[in-house]
This record gives C-alpha cells, sequence and structure tokens, in this order.
C-alpha cells in the first residue's frame, strides 16, 4: 500500500483558475472517471466534493486513488497534516471522511502537527533526532 501525505497551511478555500475548473467539473475528466471508478464516496457526493471547501483534500486523495486503479499500489491512505489553530482544515477534516462510505474512512487521516509531533516523539530514535524534533515542535505546535 501507499501513504499520500500532504500539508497544509492554507487557512481558507480559494477559488478555481478557469482551466482547473473545467477539469474538476467535467464528467469525461480523469478526476470524475477515478472518483466513480473508486466506489469510495457515498451516493451524490460529487457535487460537494467538487467545492471549492473540499477540492485540495479531493484531488489528492484522488491522485492515490489513481494509482491504486493502475496496479501501482494495493491500497492508498491519505493522511493531511494541518495546524491545530487552522480551523479551516479542521472543520474540513471533519466532514471530509462523511462523504466517504462508512468502511472506507480509515483511508483518511488527519493529524494537527502537534498531534503529529506527539507521535514522532514517541516513537524514539537517536540523539540526533532529538533537536530536530524540538525545532519541530518550537516552529509549527500550536502554542
Amino acid at each position: 500500500g501507499g501513504v499520500g501525505v500532504e500539508v497544509k497551511y492554507t487557512e481558507g478555500e480559494y477559488p478555481y483558475g478557469k482551466q482547473e475548473q473545467r477539469r474538476m467539473f467535467s464528467d469525461a475528466s480523469p478526476y470524475h472517471h477515478v472518483h466513480a471508478r473508486s466506489g469510495m464516496y457515498v451516493v451524490g457526493s460529487i457535487p460537494t466534493l467538487r467545492t471549492e471547501r473540499f477540492k485540495q483534500v479531493w484531488r489528492n486523495h484522488l491522485l492515490g486513488e489513481a494509482m491504486v486503479q493502475r496496479g501501482e499500489l494495493a491500497r492508498f491512505t491519505s493522511v493531511t497534516i494541518f495546524p491545530a489553530g487552522n480551523e479551516h482544515f479542521v472543520r474540513v477534516m471533519k466532514e471530509y471522511p462523511l462523504l466517504l462510505r462508512p468502511e472506507m474512512r480509515a483511508r483518511v487521516v488527519a493529524q494537527t502537527f502537534d498531534e503529529f509531533l506527539e507521535v514522532l516523539g514517541s516513537a524514539g530514535g537517536s540523539d540526533r533526532v532529538a533537536p530536530w524534533l524540538a525545532y519541530l515542535r518550537r516552529r509549527y505546535a500550536h502554542p
């Protein structure tokens, strides 16, 4: 299997570019075909997934799913890491899994930087890791 990690700093949705919008909204697009073949999403979810609110997360997830469909991976999990204070992604990452069929929701993981750094810290490692982890905590952890 594979894991795709996306780190998000954007604090809101942003408008589509013209070409991007044509691609994302076309029923002939690769996005639409990967979505339809995946069987991951609840029926009728595509109009919601195409919104500016979900387009970033949906598109990233579809990239991994396309690899599964081409036989490059047996399974794909999409991980999104974002600052705890990023209210936009806190909300989006609670809502996005609800657009997936219940048995597919484990293929999406949302982690704040704080949670991610906690996992890294508990993994142990050499003494060389400690300064790097301290830097990441200072730089990215929510105060």
